[in-house]
């Protein structure tokens, strides 16, 4: 408890166009998340990272993060993790 827990999640381009990453939000106030800035060309790697402060949230914890890029098919997508949090 009361610990900063930082994820990241690596992904590869295996488009033949840019993919560039609009959005990247939490499901919670306690997890914020960072996105590229810059769009990742076909063939590279661009990494999500997420952050969740676990001050005052004990016991298990799954959070979400939201993506929002130019993927073809589906636009939107969600990624998850968990963490179990125990009291100091």
């Amino acid at each position: 408890e009361g610990q900063v827990v930082e994820v990241s999640y690596r992904f590869k381009n295996t488009g033949d166009k840019p993919l560039i990453i609009a959005g990247v939000t939490a499901s919670c106030g306690c997890t914020v998340a960072d996105k590229p800035e810059a769009p990742v060309v076909p063939g590279e790697e661009g990494t999500i990272k997420a952050k969740f402060d676990s001050k005052d949230r004990q016991g298990m914890q799954r959070k979400d993060v939201y993506v929002l890029a130019n993927t073809s098919g589906i636009t939107n997508h969600q990624l998850s993790f968990a963490v179990e949090v125990q009291k100091k």
